[in-house]
């Protein structure tokens, strides 16, 4: 496998999950049960304004709200792209050309659609030739 020491470099200081991010804090089962079960009560509270005294839904929704908080907030899910890119006979390439030629030809190539995805306000976190380590990445969050 050819490395590239640019993204050898790059690939390994993808950035963290910020808790409540998906990948570091998922939410318990209950968690999730007590959150759903308290939005309802909420809802329900809210429903009965008309019927009851302000002051007696403002009391009940106040003390559910804070029940509420101390549940924690959901996780957040990101929608991210991921865009996998070959370059047609690379082997061929590979095969005919010095491998420090070649490397430096390849961190130009990835130089500059890094460039081209900052500029779309995108993070160009690394690149890897392998693809399992594509996939381990995205499963262990590498």
């Amino acid at each position: 496998m050819l490395q590239c020491p640019r993204h050898e470099a790059t690939r390994t200081t993808g950035g963290t999950l910020e808790p409540g991010e998906v990948g570091n804090h998922r939410p318990t089962l209950r968690q999730l049960v007590d959150r759903h079960r308290l939005e309802l009560a909420i809802a329900a509270q809210e429903g009965l304004r008309g019927i009851l005294p302000d002051e007696v839904i403002d009391a009940a929704v106040t003390t559910l709200r804070q029940q509420l908080a101390a549940v924690g907030e959901p996780a957040r899910r990101r929608q991210v792209t991921v865009l996998f890119a070959d370059v047609s006979a690379f082997t061929a390439l590979s095969e005919r050309l010095d491998h420090e030629v070649l490397a430096d030809l390849m961190n130009e190539l990835w130089g500059r659609l890094d460039t081209v995805i900052t500029e779309l306000g995108g993070l160009a976190v690394g690149a890897t030739l392998e693809l399992d380590d594509v996939v381990d990445g995205l499963l262990n969050g590498g």
